[in-house]
């Protein structure tokens, strides 16, 4: 998940997530019968990680590391697995 969201935050786009992470992660979870809360709060967490680290690195502004982040746990919230 981390990897794809610096690729979205690079690309200013979450195309890639839908692309290459959420339409595939959706099929396999769905399938397999894996819950996805779990997952969901495991994002939040990375995204606070990285919050914190970009500010660590002097970084004052770090409202855009969330739409990643954001769009992921949203996306993968509103399905029914």
């Amino acid at each position: 998940y981390l990897r794809y969201a610096s690729y979205a935050i690079i690309a200013g786009s979450m195309d890639v997530l839908d692309e290459r992470v959420l339409q595939g992660l959706r099929e396999t979870y769905n399938s397999l019968g894996v819950p996805i809360a779990p997952t969901v709060r495991g994002i939040q967490i990375m995204k606070e990680m990285v919050k914190d680290k970009v500010a660590e690195a002097g970084i004052t502004s770090t409202a855009f590391i969330d739409q990643p982040f954001d769009h992921m746990t949203q996306e993968l919230s509103e399905q029914s697995v």
